[in-house]
């Protein structure tokens, strides 16, 4: 019998008395729910056992089974029960300031993200992770995406300077979360300097100085003497980008490089020190990219400097790399042994992964009059 089309069993169904949740079992759900989140603004999403939260709420195993089945379906109740709600707040209070606010006022909003609540930092953490597991992502990427497309889109009639300035302030927020306390944030963009930037890129013969590159590379070409280590440098971040940091094991590593594990042992201690080598073998230096930028300014202006920036960070060709670098600066923060990675010392490190983030969940950033007059005036699109 198919109940969901067999009206009188449903309408046995909704008859049937529903169980009254006890002032003790919300109170329980509610302590779970702290503890996970608190959990993972400490040690991140990948320390977070079940273990660990009902120690820290005082509760049994059993009570955290009791809410989720795996560790992807309580990460999916944490987002839609507390998450969700509190990066919209932050989301809203940026964007209203942007709106109504001046920019001592936006800026002073922007710092709350420097110093971020333990929710702030959580959801944070679970977008990236989310780029790597389909389960957890389920739920977050569409919710994402909604809300990402509403305060960032030019839908309803909202001004252009608003959704660009919006979109500026959302990708820098994610920046100074990933940072912490780390360098000193960039400022955020008020609407009326989005507003003139806009103007900028529209006006006449603006185009002509827009230079068609730089082509910024993330990656350097390994060239050691030891082509075992080659190739499982190469593979590492390979795999890491592509899986997550967890799900990068040593053997995924090395299946991938086609090198055995006793010679990657031979190498390396652990997958963690094959990661730091990799990646201060294989990716640009944030110096390299700074002094590139800068170059940009001095020759053609802050707007052209950071439209090419926003390029860069936009580019749906370079998602990949984007999510690599994005996983290694959250595994970094939790991780001792991968600290030695530093890809969020500088605000221009920052805006640009807080953008790459964005540009993960919002697919219509790129669209954004900001963007698009420099865009086809260099001829990148």
């Amino acid at each position: 019998m198919d109940i969901a089309r067999d009206s009188g069993t449903q309408a046995r169904i909704d008859t049937l008395p529903r169980r009254r949740r006890t002032a003790r079992a919300i109170a329980n759900d509610l302590a779970l729910r702290e503890a996970a989140v608190a959990l993972i603004a400490e040690s991140g999403w990948d320390a977070l056992t079940f273990g660990s939260v009902a120690e820290r709420a005082g509760l049994t195993v059993g009570a955290v089974y009791g809410r989720a089945e795996s560790k992807a379906e309580l990460g999916t109740d944490l987002w839609t029960s507390v998450l969700r709600q509190s990066l919209s707040d932050h989301f809203t209070l940026l964007h209203s300031t942007i709106d109504n606010g001046s920019a001592p006022e936006l800026a002073k909003v922007h710092r709350t993200w420097s110093e971020p609540a333990p929710e702030l930092q959580a959801a944070t953490e679970l977008l990236i992770a989310a780029m790597f597991d389909e389960d957890l992502g389920e739920v977050i990427r569409a919710d994402m995406a909604d809300m990402v497309g509403g305060y960032c889109s030019l839908e309803d009639g909202r001004p252009a300077a608003s959704a660009a300035s919006s979109a500026l302030a959302m990708g820098a927020g994610f920046g100074r979360v990933l940072a912490g306390t780390a360098g000193v944030a960039s400022a955020p963009s008020t609407k009326a300097s989005a507003q003139r930037e806009i103007d900028m890129s529209r006006s006449k013969g603006r185009g002509k100085a827009i230079p068609k590159g730089p082509e910024f590379m993330f990656m350097r070409t390994s060239s050691t003497d030891d082509p075992h280590q080659d190739l499982l440098q190469m593979a590492a971040l390979n795999v890491v980008g592509r899986v997550g940091y967890r799900r990068a094991t040593v053997a995924r590593i090395c299946r991938t490089a086609q090198v055995s594990s006793g010679s990657m042992f031979a190498r390396y201690d652990s997958k963690a020190s094959l990661v730091v080598s990799a990646a201060d073998s294989l990716l640009v230096p944030p110096g390299e990219e700074t002094a590139a930028f800068a170059d940009i300014k001095r020759a053609h202006g802050p707007a052209v400097a950071k439209a090419a920036q926003l390029r860069r960070s936009l580019d749906p060709a370079k998602s990949p790399q984007w999510a690599l670098r994005l996983e290694l600066a959250r595994v970094a923060s939790h991780e001792t042994d991968l600290q030695p990675i530093d890809l969020i010392a500088t605000p221009d490190q920052q805006f640009a992964l807080g953008m790459g983030l964005m540009a993960a969940y919002g697919s219509g950033i790129d669209q954004l009059p900001f963007v698009v007059p420099f865009s086809a005036a260099a001829g990148t699109k």
